[in-house]
């Protein structure tokens, strides 16, 4: 199973399936979509929920100029709403992202690719619902 790993800052978005995606650089296997993945806090080492389910993993390529991001295009198409694509990102607005990317990546031309997942419904979930 392939995990991936959050800073503590984006625990609680993923806990409240607010946030359902990341950015993640170049490795040398993702999740294919269907697949489980594992999501964990980075500092405390567990497991942020259960049940996590690839659902699409495609390409991105972030785009700078000085210490601004200025494009990002997933699968070689230009995204429009680069604040919108922060925010499903977790951070806060477009310049958020900017810093945390610079701080992690520096500010240059990043490649890499976008996972999303869905938490999948367990059967006693659905009883407790129903």
């Amino acid at each position: 199973m392939i995990t991936y790993t959050f800073a503590q800052r984006f625990v609680p978005l993923i806990s409240a399936g607010v946030m359902q995606q990341t950015f993640e650089p170049p490795r040398l296997r993702h999740a294919r979509p269907g697949e489980p993945i594992r999501l964990m806090d980075a500092v405390n080492h567990r497991q942020i929920v259960e049940g996590a389910i690839c659902t699409a993993v495609e390409r991105m390529d972030i785009l700078w100029t000085g210490n601004r991001i200025t494009g990002i295009r997933e699968s070689n198409m230009p995204l429009l709403r680069l604040e919108g694509c922060a925010k499903r990102f977790g951070y806060a607005d477009l310049e958020d992202m900017a810093t945390d990317f610079a701080r992690l990546h520096g500010p240059r031309y990043i490649e890499g690719y976008m996972i999303e997942w869905r938490i999948a419904v367990t059967a006693a979930l659905e009883l407790e619902v129903a």
